[in-house]
C-alpha cells in the first residue's frame, strides 16, 4: 500500500474517531444534565421530607395535647359528670351536660382527625423516602455512565493523537 492510500486511510479512520468523539460528548451533555435535573429532584424531595417531617412533629404534639386535654388525668373534660338532684335543677344540668357532651365528641372528632393527619404524614414521608432512594440510585447509576463516557473520550483521543502522529510519520 502507498503513503497517499496509508494517509488517506488514517484521515478517514481520524474523522470516523472524531465523530464518535463528538456522540460520546452528546452523550456526555445529556448525562450531566440528567444527573443536574436528579440532583436538583433530590434536593427537593428533601426539603419536602423536611417540611413534612416538621408538621407531623407540630401535629404529634397537638394530638399529644388533644389527647390529654381529653382522657388524662388533668382533664377537666374526662371528670365532669354532672348528676340531677332535682326536676327544676335537673333540666339545666341535662342541657350543661349536653354540651359538655358534644364538645367532647367534637374534641374527639378532632383528635381523630389529627391522627388521622399524621398517618397520611407518615404514609407521605415514607413515599418521599423511597422516591429519595430511587433518585438517588439513578445519580449513582448516571454518575458511572458519566465516568464510563468521560473514559471513552479519553481513550478515542489517545487513539485520534496516535493515528494523527501516525500521519505525520508518513507525510
Amino acid at each position: 500500500m502507498d503513503k497517499a492510500a496509508q494517509i488517506a486511510n488514517f484521515r478517514s479512520l481520524v474523522s470516523s474517531k472524531q465523530a464518535n468523539l463528538h456522540s460520546y460528548y452528546e452523550k456526555d451533555r445529556v448525562y450531566q444534565q440528567q444527573y443536574n435535573a436528579e440532583f436538583s429532584k433530590i434536593r427537593q424531595l428533601e426539603r419536602e421530607l423536611e417540611d413534612l417531617l416538621f408538621y407531623k412533629k407540630k401535629a404529634m404534639k397537638e394530638y399529644t395535647y388533644m389527647e390529654e386535654l381529653i382522657t388524662g388525668d388533668g382533664s377537666r373534660m374526662g371528670r365532669i359528670q354532672l348528676v340531677k338532684p332535682g326536676r327544676l335543677e335537673g333540666r339545666a344540668l341535662e342541657s350543661i351536660q349536653n354540651r359538655i357532651d358534644s364538645r367532647k365528641k367534637a374534641q374527639q372528632q378532632t383528635l381523630a382527625h389529627i391522627n388521622q393527619s399524621i398517618q397520611h404524614m407518615k404514609q407521605k414521608s415514607t413515599e418521599i423516602e423511597q422516591e429519595l432512594e430511587a433518585a438517588r440510585r439513578q445519580l449513582l447509576s448516571l454518575d458511572q455512565y458519566i465516568a464510563t463516557n468521560q473514559s471513552n473520550i479519553q481513550r478515542l483521543k489517545m487513539d485520534i493523537a496516535r493515528v494523527q502522529g501516525q500521519i505525520r510519520t508518513l507525510s
